[in-house]
């Protein structure tokens, strides 16, 4: 999916202050998670990788990882410190990472990646289709070229960050990946205060969709409507991978993406 650039605007320099709204959605984790345990079906037990975002580290991806190991998951993270970017060692050794473990455990890894998490997830998804049942994409903005991305609020953050590296080398790469031929779902929010939600919804075909919520992209790993869909994609057995279904009281809290 390309989208132009007339087709939707950046996010305001003041946009990024809307995600103050964490702060209601991580509480809300916490005062819900184990209402929110119960609804939610239980897993397989197969391995699953959380991928965090920039400047982030397995620590804020932890509650996720904690509600996804009491569902029955075999819920891990990347284990490579803080995301600070592209970094073609860290790549190395995800994926050595993912191939060992699905060697040694005879089960294909899912990914769960946040904002630029999601961006390797991607690249992950591209070079080991063999080892990844199915990638879940939580506000990734995956489909946007290098001049898209030049005014928005994360691309500024992430430039200071690595000064070196203009424009950003992830977003070219991804830029030049289709979907992934693996199971796909990318959940997003029109009220993302750091990137177009345009950016952030893939093709749909068989085995990609995507699924809008309300809230910030930053709380998009502690939000309770999110990690419901999350548990119900990871439910889901591999060879009979289906679509999110929105109906009943789904309708209230989930929606596909616009036209």
């Amino acid at each position: 999916m390309t989208v132009s650039s007339g087709e939707t605007a950046n996010p305001s320099t003041f946009a990024p202050l809307t995600e103050v709204r964490v702060v209601l959605e991580v509480a809300s984790f916490f005062t819900y998670r184990t209402v929110l345990e119960k609804m939610s079906p239980r897993g397989d037990g197969h391995p699953v990788i959380t991928l965090p975002p920039l400047m982030s580290d397995d620590k804020f991806m932890s509650p996720m990882r904690k509600h996804l190991v009491s569902l029955g998951y075999d819920a891990c993270g990347w284990e490579l410190e803080q995301n600070r970017g592209v970094d073609d060692q860290k790549f190395a050794v995800l994926v050595d990472r993912i191939t060992r473990i699905a060697e040694t455990t005879g089960r294909k890894v899912s990914l769960i990646g946040h904002s630029l998490g999601g961006m390797y997830a991607r690249l992950l998804a591209h070079r080991l289709p063999h080892a990844i049942r199915q990638v879940i994409y939580l506000g990734t903005p995956f489909n946007i070229s290098d001049e898209q991305s030049m005014d928005l609020p994360i691309r500024r953050i992430y430039e200071r960050i690595k000064p070196d590296e203009k424009p950003s080398k992830l977003v070219k790469l991804t830029a030049q990946l289709g979907a992934t031929s693996m199971p796909s779902t990318a959940i997003y929010t029109e009220g993302d205060g750091f990137v177009p939600w345009r950016f952030c919804i893939d093709e749909v075909n068989e085995v990609t969709e995507n699924i809008r919520v309300a809230g910030s992209h930053t709380g998009l790993p502690f939000n309770l409507p999110v990690l419901y869909a999350v548990a119900d994609r990871l439910s889901q057995a591999e060879d009979d991978w289906k679509p999110f279904t929105f109906d009943g009281v789904r309708t209230c809290l989930f929606s596909p993406a616009v036209p």
